[in-house]
């Protein structure tokens, strides 16, 4: 039986510089709003709304209070697992094995 691909997102920090690598997940990463501008924060969003995310690390070093509430208070709506991270990359790496242990052990 083939194993369920994980859809996660990373919310903070700069998007662009290395992304975390996790196995059994698609990892997309959004970038805070001082180095992404708001645009990001809306796009994950709207991605966590539509449905099509399984688990969502906020990288609480990198990102605003305001995003960082409206993240928590729309995962908590749409019932997802949410791992705040903090220690930059290894942090962040530490959350996403953490949601993907998580989710498997529920499977």
């Amino acid at each position: 039986m083939p194993r369920h691909t994980l859809r996660l997102i990373v919310i903070g920090g700069q998007a662009h510089r290395n992304p975390p690598c996790c196995p059994f997940a698609q990892i997309e990463c959004f970038s805070s709003t001082r180095d992404g501008g708001n645009g990001d924060i809306r796009r994950a969003v709207a991605r966590i709304r539509s449905g099509s995310v399984d688990g969502v690390v906020i990288r609480a070093d990198f990102i605003g209070h305001s995003a960082f509430k409206t993240i928590r208070k729309v995962c908590k709506r749409c019932g997802l697992m949410v791992r705040v991270a903090s220690g930059g990359h290894a942090g962040a790496l530490r959350a996403l094995k953490g949601i993907v242990t998580q989710i498997r052990k529920g499977d």
